[in-house]
């Protein structure tokens, strides 16, 4: 994705928040939701293939989420390609 491509999905990802910014704030608005409207989209916007569109086996994913309810773990961990065109580490 070119840097204009990613800015403008970035200022249409703010737009989206602005228009409905109560329910987003709100205690209904669920962390799910959240990384499935935001979060989700910024790093595919990043270049990350979050959803293995790729199909690589779960020893050469890009992304590896969360398993369910824990305490202590990265919702993701991103990982280093061979190719060494993106950084390691967990949010």
């Amino acid at each position: 994705m070119t840097k204009k491509a990613f800015q403008e999905k970035l200022l249409s990802l703010i737009s989206k928040f602005e228009k409905d910014k109560h329910h987003y704030l709100s205690k209904e608005y669920l962390e799910t939701q959240v990384r499935q409207d935001f979060i989700n989209p910024m790093f595919e916007a990043l270049g990350w293939d979050i959803e293995n569109k790729k199909s690589l086996s779960p020893f050469d994913r890009e992304v590896i989420l969360e398993k369910g309810e824990t305490t202590g773990r990265p919702d993701y961990n991103f990982r280093r390609t061979n190719k060494g065109n993106k950084g390691d580490g967990s949010l």
